[in-house]
């Protein structure tokens, strides 16, 4: 089977580490944002279960190549053997994400592939699937990137895996679950080292460390589309689940998050407290300029100064808090921000060696995660 992962544009290589260390599975890097592993079922629901650096997990049906038109989209979906997954007792949904410059938008490549799945099994079964747009039993994404096309059905659902089910507060700037996890992994943490976010926001790094520690999977706190969808034997579903729950630990990790402001101390504490990890996760108020704290290791996502503080702030800031980090000889820090350059320097000019930079598309923004030790 081919099991296609989406990530966030430059965590390829990323999500390649993850899956081979933690699944003892291959892959192959694609382009933006996608990556091919080969896999069973079971390797199938145990990417979705306990996945952590990427957002979708997919079963790959076809890539084609050389598309241009609507009509190419409809041949290309149409010629899939769509009856070995799913019959017309299912309700379905087509969506599609579309990268480069098109003569047609997203939702009409989900309109064409739609009624090529109508067709498909009027012509081949005699009956008509019926499409449900808001809570359908399969999906189908039809995605596109320049001019080639992804043919896959959707594992996950409507909100992807970084939805973990867990965070109960939103913090204004909150950070993408699937991305604080790749940046765990990009800064070499493990849980025998002490880990610390200066910029907790809502708590989501130290959380997903503590997580991980415990190999807590995410069934724990949300469903998932493949659980009705009737693609794999309910028991072999049931075995993994089983499985999983047998790896889960009570792991004390020393993480600890420093928020500057109450509001969002008291929410992270709520998350941490939601996701069963307030035991080993220290969440307190305090400032990423002046912490006393040490750690082996910093992974945070400061301030960008694009919606929430001053760019002249953002930077000012930076430069503070690097001096802190070295005065308190943090050995290493990851960090991700739109204002690399600033941060870059701001790193260099407290005496750390900047071991990594790598861009990343974050949303809409270009930032670059940053891997910096102290020499």
């Amino acid at each position: 089977m081919k099991i296609l992962l989406t990530t966030m544009v430059g965590l390829e290589e990323t999500t390649l580490k993850h899956v081979g260390e933690h699944f003892s599975l291959r892959g192959e890097k694609l382009r933006n944002g996608r990556v091919i592993v080969q896999g069973d079922e079971q390797d199938a629901i145990r990417l979705v279960y306990a996945g952590r650096t990427f957002e979708r997990v997919m079963i790959l049906l076809d890539v084609v190549e050389n598309v241009k038109t609507l009509d190419d989209i409809y041949r290309a979906v149409r010629d899939v053997d769509l009856g070995e997954h799913f019959g017309p007792d299912k309700t379905f949904a087509c969506r599609s994400d579309r990268m480069g410059e098109h003569p047609f938008t997203s939702l009409d490549i989900e309109r064409t592939a739609g009624q090529a799945v109508v067709d498909y099994f009027m012509e081949t079964q005699g009956k008509r699937i019926r499409a449900n747009l808001k809570n359908p039993d399969v999906i189908l994404r039809a995605d596109l990137d320049g001019e080639t096309l992804y043919i896959a059905l959707d594992l996950v659902g409507y909100e992807a895996m970084h939805r973990r089910g867990y965070r109960v507060y939103d913090h204004p700037a909150a950070l993408n679950a699937a991305l604080a996890a790749s940046m765990l992994l990009e800064s070499r943490w493990n849980p025998n080292r002490a880990l610390m976010d200066p910029f907790a926001g809502g708590g989501t790094i130290p959380i997903e460390a503590a997580l991980w520690a415990r190999n807590v999977p995410w069934f724990r706190f949300r469903t998932f589309l493949f659980e009705r969808a009737g693609f794999f034997d309910p028991q072999i579903v049931q075995e993994v689940r089983e499985d999983l729950e047998a790896q889960i630990n009570e792991r004390q990790v020393k993480t600890i998050g420093i928020e500057k402001y109450a509001k969002h101390v008291h929410g992270a504490i709520k998350n941490a407290e939601s996701a069963g990890v307030l035991d080993t996760v220290v969440i307190k108020q305090g400032d990423a300029e002046a912490f006393k704290d040490y750690a082996d290791v910093i992974v945070t996502n400061p301030p960008y100064g694009n919606r929430i503080a001053n760019p002249r702030v953002v930077h000012k800031l930076y430069i503070n808090f690097t001096k802190r980090a070295a005065e308190n000889s943090i050995p290493t820090i990851l960090t991700i921000t739109s204002r690399w350059k600033w941060m870059e320097s701001a790193l260099r000019g407290v005496g750390y060696r900047i071991e990594k930079s790598k861009f990343v598309l974050y949303g809409k923004l270009h930032t670059h995660m940053i891997r910096a030790t102290l020499e």
